[in-house]
């Protein structure tokens, strides 16, 4: 996790709630399209915006509060499409799914699909 937990953090509990929702709720009919629904896949959630709305702050809140509920987090950095692809990559070898100097690596479209 690239950020320390923000201490002055407060509020925003009805987008919290949305992420427990998305993340947790299993119930038929409570997922929105962005989220998969099988309960064996890993699910994902995009949270955007324009820049200084606090997105960073909201899922950094999140992962800190309910990282006990999960089996690994990543955190990726999306400003730009080299920073997606540099840290996929290094989500990709963590998992054990291409060593750190294999030239799949280095292939965006190739860490993409290992790592979905």
């Amino acid at each position: 996790m690239p950020l320390a937990k923000n201490k002055d953090f407060y509020g925003r509990q009805n987008h919290l709630a949305r992420l427990d929702r998305a993340f947790f709720d299993n119930s038929p009919g409570t997922h929105s399209s962005s989220i998969v629904s099988e309960a064996d896949t890993p699910k994902t959630f995009a949270i955007w915006g324009p820049g200084g709305m606090g997105k960073t702050q909201l899922a950094a809140e999140f992962v800190y509060t309910r990282q006990d509920r999960f089996d690994a987090i990543f955190w990726v950095h999306a400003d730009k499409a080299a920073k997606v692809a540099e840290d996929l990559g290094k989500i990709a070898a963590e998992l054990g799914l291409v060593t750190d100097n294999s030239p799949d690596v280095r292939d965006p479209v190739v860490i993409r699909e290992l790592v979905k």
